[in-house]
């Protein structure tokens, strides 16, 4: 009988210790799942930084594509300009024929309209 509460002892005492192991673990989990939400949070947090930064450079390019646009227009309106204008330099300096600078100045603005 002694034998066997020895026994019983000493398995009460072993299961003691694994429960107390196991406390000890379950604690540690516990923290690092505490982490893992902490880290969570920042990750949400960064994701949604990350969306609304992407929202904007996509805006911004969306811009940009139309400012090249709007530009490449002004700059076909300014080629037709600079070309009606070297016509009637042209024309200008072929109805004067020959003559001072100062004469084919005015003929041509005469014919832009100055």
């Amino acid at each position: 009988m002694k034998d066997q509460i020895g026994i019983l002892v000493v398995a009460n005492q072993e299961m003691e210790e694994e429960y107390q192991a196991m406390k000890k673990e379950n604690r540690s989990m516990k923290k690092d799942y505490q982490s893992m939400k902490e880290e969570n949070k920042v990750f949400k947090k960064e994701s949604s930084t990350l969306k609304a930064q992407k929202e904007e450079a996509e805006e911004y390019t969306e811009s940009l594509a139309t400012q090249v646009k709007n530009l490449s227009l002004e700059n076909q309106v300014m080629k037709v300009q600079i070309n009606t204008r070297k016509q009637m330099i042209e024309q200008a300096q072929s109805e004067l024929g020959t003559g001072t600078s100062s004469d084919l100045f005015c003929g041509a603005a005469r014919m832009i309209g100055v």
